[in-house]
């Protein structure tokens, strides 16, 4: 095989034995940057075609390279700014000595310095499928990640980062690297947020506690039916957030956005027992919604601070239970926030949503909520967040009307306990239902509901994967109500993955 480049008597071919590279060059080019290690070869009596009668009668200098040698020459030739004569040589080494890694990522350099990105990618991802430790697929994925930033493909350039610090050699390096991940995530329009949780749990269905009808504390001799109490069993959820962020302006910043959440349940033996008609299938729960949103910085107040930023969308959306058509549904929100002095926070929102009825089982109905928050950093670098929120509901059913108050603590603990970022949360909420139909006559002062919960949630990152961390998680919930078929207690374990960085 002979290579030539246009105008000049380069070319590189195969030696006989197969374990050189007989280069033939210009001898001040050999003299300057080849270490010979074999002595000159005759030149072969064919002349090339094209060659000059003075081209066909002079000798041109030739040396065998071995693989080291030929590949010491592509890196000189790269440093002497050729990166053509580094990529010939390359391409040979490749097809007559053998692909490495090494080899693999002097190409992509050598194709970045001539300008040729497709090639460049393409030795990149050739050199991570060649990588046989973490070092070198280390090298590899930052090799790949800084072509596809140069190629502008964002979604390339934050895979390539999650893999470069999967195979950082120590945390310092991975610091860089989830730094340079923020950066990349700034410039991209895209943002995807993907979430998977598997669960267990003693209540899938928001079933009852009791097997019995007791109104008031007065037992009505009313018998729950198996798909009214609760049932045990395994919930996984599933979900995708998309958002595109269109050119922002000096204060503002609009999104588009796409979400969908399916939650997909499966009976325990038990479950299936004392519910043998209940299939897996009809508790099953599924969400899509459209939105637009803009978030808007207002001025800064007088004296210098924190200028506030106000955020406000709309949504349209669709649910389905159990495989059929439950509501469709329209909402607006408002939101304002601030950071406070020392690291505090104090944020605010509103929304109204009506829904429409697409079955039989639920009603058309307008809801409002009024919610705040307030945040604030601990002495010992802790964190704590006070929530507070207000709903009102008015649907064509009675059953479905009704207004509740919420109160939500989380505390976030700093400093890892046996390597795990733990978080406490507590909450307490009640709901008013002014009348509500039993079937058999109206549930005298109708319906009230208390409820609490408690949780914690312990975030490994010394085992994460790509830069994702799993996030186990225990969530107890009791509800009470003056309506046995109300009360419940839920006992769930969970396991997730979040981003790191």
């Amino acid at each position: 095989m002979a290579l030539s480049w246009t105008g000049s008597t380069k070319a590189v071919t195969r030696s006989q034995s197969g374990n050189y590279l007989t280069l033939s060059l210009m001898v001040l080019a050999v003299a300057a940057v080849v270490p010979v290690a074999a002595t000159a070869q005759a030149v072969p009596k064919q002349a090339a075609v094209g060659q000059t009668i003075a081209e066909q009668t002079a000798p041109v200098p030739t040396v065998a390279l071995n693989r080291e040698q030929a590949v010491l020459l592509a890196e000189q030739r790269l440093r002497a700014g050729d990166a053509p004569a580094a990529l010939l040589v390359l391409e040979n080494v490749i097809t007559y000595l053998g692909d490495s890694h090494g080899v693999r990522l002097l190409q992509s350099s050598a194709a970045q310095a001539s300008g040729d990105l497709v090639l460049a990618a393409k030795a990149a991802k050739q050199a991570w499928r060649l990588a046989t430790d973490r070092t070198t697929r280390f090298r590899a994925a930052q090799m790949a990640a800084q072509v596809a930033a140069r190629r502008s493909r964002k979604l390339e350039v934050k895979l390539w980062l999650r893999r470069t610090t999967q195979n950082a050699p120590n945390d310092r390096v991975r610091a860089m690297v989830a730094r340079d991940y923020r950066i990349a995530r700034r410039y991209d329009p895209w943002q995807r947020r993907f979430s998977f949780s598997l669960t267990p749990s003693n209540n899938l269905n928001g079933g009852s506690s009791s097997d019995v009808l007791i109104v008031d504390g007065v037992d009505l001799e009313g018998v729950l039916s198996p798909d009214a109490q609760a049932l045990s069993g395994l919930r996984l959820r599933a979900g995708v957030d998309l958002k595109y962020r269109l050119k922002p302006t000096s204060r503002s910043m609009t999104s588009l956005g796409f979400r969908s959440d399916i939650t997909r349940n499966y009976l325990s033996s038990d479950a299936q027992d004392l519910a043998p008609d209940v299939r897996n299938s009809e508790l099953n729960y599924t969400l899509s919604e459209v939105s637009i949103s803009q978030k808007r910085a207002l001025a800064a107040r007088p004296g210098g601070g924190t200028a506030a930023v106000l955020s406000y969308g709309a949504a349209v959306g669709q649910t389905w239970y159990g495989g059929e058509d439950l509501t469709s549904y329209q909402r607006l929100n408002l939101g304002w926030a601030r950071n406070l002095a020392a690291g505090k926070r104090l944020s605010t929102s509103a929304t109204v949503e009506s829904q429409t009825a697409l079955t039989s089982g639920s009603s058309d109905s307008l809801s409002w909520k009024l919610g705040g928050r307030f945040g604030r950093p601990m002495g010992n670098g802790d964190r704590i967040s006070f929530s507070l929120g207000a709903t009102l509901v008015d649907a064509d059913s009675i059953n479905s009307t009704w207004r509740g108050l919420d109160l939500g603590l989380i505390y976030q603990i700093k400093a890892p306990l046996a390597g795990a970022q733990l978080s406490l949360s507590l909450g307490l909420d009640y709901r008013d239902y002014s009348a509500f139909d039993l079937g058999i006559y109206m549930a005298p002062g109708g319906r009230q509901d208390q409820g609490v919960r408690a949780g914690i949630t312990a975030v490994l990152p010394q085992i994460q994967y790509m830069g994702f961390a799993p996030v186990l998680s225990l969530d107890l919930a009791r509800r009470r109500s003056n309506v046995s078929r109300y009360e419940s207690r839920d006992l769930g374990l969970g396991l997730s993955f979040r981003s790191a960085f």
